[in-house]
């Protein structure tokens, strides 16, 4: 498991939350604009995504370019898919994967896998009224799958 770049992610987003969403794998969105999933408007870089996304995008591997319109960076699709390129960077197995990348166990359920978030963090993340309060299960999610070598 890379711990580091996990580590990395929380703090990307802990930055600034409004970029933290686990219904995108990564949007590029135009800075200040709602979106149906984010508690806020979108971010000034535009970059929102969740856990496999920001994974891919810090891991440095990915191809992109700037949007001069919107002055926001745009990244292609990792070739082998966000899940799989979340799964290399953060050095996880696929059950670790599911596991950090699937929040709910419907999100779980519709990929054909019974590895999700615990219930709690889940929960709260999805009760959380503010992006800063995502972020914050965000934080303790990443904290306790770490303390668990991935194993919750």
């Amino acid at each position: 498991m890379n711990v580091e770049l996990l580590n990395q992610v929380v703090k990307f987003h802990e930055e600034v939350p409004a970029r933290f969403d686990m219904d995108d794998w990564y949007e590029a969105l135009e800075p200040g604009r709602a979106s149906d999933s984010l508690l806020e408007p979108a971010p000034a870089c535009g970059i929102v995504g969740c856990i496999a996304g920001t994974a891919n995008i810090l891991g440095g591997k990915l191809h992109h370019y700037t949007n001069y319109d919107l002055n926001i960076e745009i990244y292609d699709e990792p070739e082998e898919g966000w899940f799989k390129g979340g799964q290399a960077a953060l050095e996880l197995t696929k059950e670790q994967a599911q596991r950090l990348f699937y929040h709910t166990s419907t999100i779980a359920g519709y990929w054909n896998s019974k590895n999700s978030w615990p219930s709690n963090y889940s929960l709260a993340y999805l009760n959380a009224t503010t992006q800063a309060e995502r972020v914050a299960a965000l934080k303790a999610r990443v904290a306790h799958f770490i303390a668990t070598d991935g194993q919750e």
